[in-house]
């Protein structure tokens, strides 16, 4: 299985071309990390996965990072497809978004189904699967958006951040949204 992600920062800063060099290796590497530890919640912790940069983009700066599940385990993931990657880690960006910044005021299982009823602080209930809540929830997945997402976005200059597939957005992420994304698992 494998797949291209491009991760492409946008504002005035980045179009003129001033976007700090340690701040874009550091963003790879979070995302980079975010994507690895949602193929492992997909399909395990065994699962060797392997990033690489497939290029960058004119204009708005944008990484093209390539992935691919490795070794042994690739031909156990035969099953698996680059859809249900994709799946999960914009279903996580999307509980962020969902959480505000805040933690769950509840959670409840769905019956006969591997999700679960999530209300945020307004009363709004949107159904996630179990994996993003363990990506979402996880120290790593709120250290790793922290960095490419949040920390990124406070640059001046860097008004947006959005994740691609050749030719499709496929979420976006804007600078009021930025605070979204910190550590919101509940306590208990």
């Amino acid at each position: 299985m494998q797949t291209t992600i491009s991760l492409k920062y946008n504002g005035p800063a980045v179009d003129a071309g001033l976007m700090n060099a340690y701040d874009v290796a550091a963003n790879m590497i979070a995302f980079s990390d975010f994507v690895v530890l949602a193929t492992k919640t997909l399909y395990g912790e065994k699962t060797e996965v392997r990033a690489e940069v497939a290029g960058f983009g004119k204009g708005s700066f944008v990484t093209d990072l390539f992935f691919q599940v490795v070794g042994g385990t690739a031909t156990l993931l035969s099953t698996g497809t680059a859809k249900e990657l994709i799946g999960l880690v914009v279903e996580s960006l999307k509980l962020w978004k969902h959480l505000k910044g805040d933690p769950p005021e509840s959670l409840e299982r769905v019956t006969n189904d591997n999700s679960v009823r999530v209300t945020n602080r307004d009363g709004q209930v949107v159904t996630f699967s179990n994996s993003t809540l363990n990506v979402v929830f996880s120290d790593k997945g709120a250290e790793t958006v922290g960095r490419f997402i949040r920390d990124a976005l406070s640059k001046e200059g860097v008004d947006g951040v959005s994740l691609e597939q050749p030719g499709v957005s496929i979420e976006r992420i804007t600078k009021d949204e930025a605070r979204y994304f910190a550590q919101v698992a509940p306590e208990t």
